[in-house]
């Protein structure tokens, strides 16, 4: 989880205009330290699945319950 934090915060300093062109290949758009790191698929797992609210206690038609 240190390394996604410090993807994220790196992401927020080397800004690219998609999540896919720090993975990427080309050698103008590539970020090697967050390629060697972790891969893309995992990456966006993590990204996608990782929150901090409780789902079980959320309040129905609740649409800001998670901010």
């Amino acid at each position: 989880m240190r390394k996604f934090i410090g993807i994220l915060l790196n992401m927020g300093l080397v800004r690219k205009p998609t999540i896919e062109h720090y993975w990427s290949t080309d050698p103008l758009l590539a970020t090697p330290a967050v390629s060697n790191i972790v891969s893309r698929d995992h990456f966006e797992v993590l990204l996608r699945m990782w929150h901090f609210d409780n789902n079980e206690d959320a309040v129905e038609g609740d649409r800001l319950q998670k901010i």
